[in-house]
């Protein structure tokens, strides 16, 4: 769902002819919306403009799989993360692949971001101190960075390019040379971010959201429902758009507010330069999926 800030319409993009598959992750660089999909599919979205591709040439363990983190870099390349699996992607064709040491295969790459130099800071989520943090360049290919952490949720960089990390229930800044404990939060954090005042903006599962203006941390509560907890967050100037596994919310002056989320889908227009993903079917002639097992037809030889 895409949704205009100013007066917040809504236009619906499902599963169908529009995506390939239920979005698995999203990147906003400029006007144009990356959305990862099931199966490395990837959509572009700017306007009304639509455009889809399967990234080929992926190891045959991850090409079925859905990019949980997409990041755009300044040169243009895609890069995509699997589980623990780091792609770089360029016209389309998966270069270069590479593997972050974790523990056990269910943890995974947990946060992507460039400094203003270019290099790609990466962090996952593995109980391997070794590889909670590292970076890449096309130079210097990957560097595992030496932390007494085994895992990290989540990362923002700073306007000085020092690296922001959340562990668990921990805050801590990591300067090129050393890694300083900035706050502990005693709550599950699911996301941190920066917001163009230069302040720290922390979301705890729990329903609390903190701020940090590098020197006081203040709490800002919000009720939950049974069952119900904070997941993901972004921010916009002087709004927060927050989502819970049941709700949107957007923080702003101070209070939270519901966003209602309509259900009604639109139509979209594809403009003529789009190109979409040849349709498949079965051989009881019903639609299906890219990812769909069966015999290919060429040609039907009577």
């Amino acid at each position: 769902m895409v949704i205009d800030k100013q007066t917040y319409e809504q236009k619906v993009y499902v599963k169908g002819d529009v995506l390939m598959d239920t979005p698995s992750s999203l990147f906003l660089r400029g006007d144009t919306l990356w959305v990862g999909q099931r199966g490395s599919w990837i959509t572009k979205l700017c306007g009304d403009s639509l455009y889809s591709f399967r990234v080929e040439g992926i190891d045959e363990f991850y090409s079925g799989g859905s990019p949980q983190i997409i990041c755009i870099g300044p040169d243009g390349d895609l890069f995509m993360a699997m589980l623990d699996h780091l792609i770089r992607v360029e016209d389309e064709y998966a270069v270069e692949e590479l593997w972050i040491p974790t523990a056990v295969l269910e943890e995974e790459i947990t946060g992507m971001d460039f400094d203003s130099k270019g290099t790609l800071w990466i962090t996952s989520m593995g109980s391997v101190k070794e590889s909670a943090l590292c970076r890449y360049t096309k130079e210097g290919g990957l560097e595992f960075v030496t932390t007494d952490f085994g895992s990290f949720r989540a990362l923002d960089i700073d306007e000085n390019d020092n690296i922001w990390l959340a562990s668990n229930y921990c805050v801590v800044k990591y300067d090129g040379n050393n890694f300083s404990s900035i706050l502990r939060t005693g709550s599950l954090i699911e996301k941190i971010r920066f917001d163009t005042q230069g302040v720290l903006w922390i979301l705890c599962r729990d329903g609390v959201l903190k701020s940090f203006d590098g020197n006081n941390c203040t709490d800002f509560s919000f009720t939950l429902e049974n069952k119900e907890h904070f997941r993901r967050m972004d921010v916009d100037n002087d709004c927060i758009y927050i989502s819970t596994n049941k709700r949107l919310l957007i923080f702003h002056d101070g209070e939270f507010s519901n966003l209602e989320v309509s259900s009604a889908i639109e139509e979209v227009q594809l403009c003529k330069d789009s190109r979409m993903p040849e349709r498949i079917y079965n051989l009881a002639g019903q639609r299906v999926g890219a990812t769909y097992k069966g015999i290919k037809i060429n040609k039907v030889i009577r």
